[in-house]
């Protein structure tokens, strides 16, 4: 368990983050006298979920988080992080089958698939 002066001196050092670096909203900020981001962040939804609703089977769209379950295997971090696959990057998603193609913006021959369930925990911003 962390003290409340490390964790205020953590944010000093860090320069007052407000998310992880996957994106995610670092919880309990607002305890902390922080600047907390809102943990519903409007328009932010899943590439799988934005693939079904558009009907199309390929989109562009900025990545803004991946959520948890991504971020428990360091072999698929090491294979996102490769792609290029972090928040605040544009991509192309495209339907393959059972399975999303990723391809990051301004990264030659840097594409990825993975399976619609996997995907489903990428959140991007149309």
């Amino acid at each position: 368990v962390m003290s409340e002066q490390v964790e205020r001196k953590l944010l000093g050092i860090l320069r007052n983050p407000t998310e992880s670096p996957y994106g995610n909203p670092i919880p309990g900020l607002d305890e902390l006298d922080a600047r907390p981001v809102p943990t519903r962040q409007p328009g932010v939804v899943s590439v799988v979920d934005l693939l079904a609703e558009r009907g199309e089977d390929s989109v562009e769209a900025r990545i803004r988080r991946l959520a948890e379950p991504l971020q428990i295997d360091p072999v698929l971090l090491g294979q996102l992080a490769a792609a290029g696959i972090r928040p605040n990057t544009r991509a192309r998603f495209s339907v393959r089958d059972e399975y999303i193609r990723i391809e990051v913006e301004d990264r030659a021959h840097a594409v990825l698939e993975l399976s619609s369930e996997l995907a489903a925990h990428i959140f991007v911003l149309p």
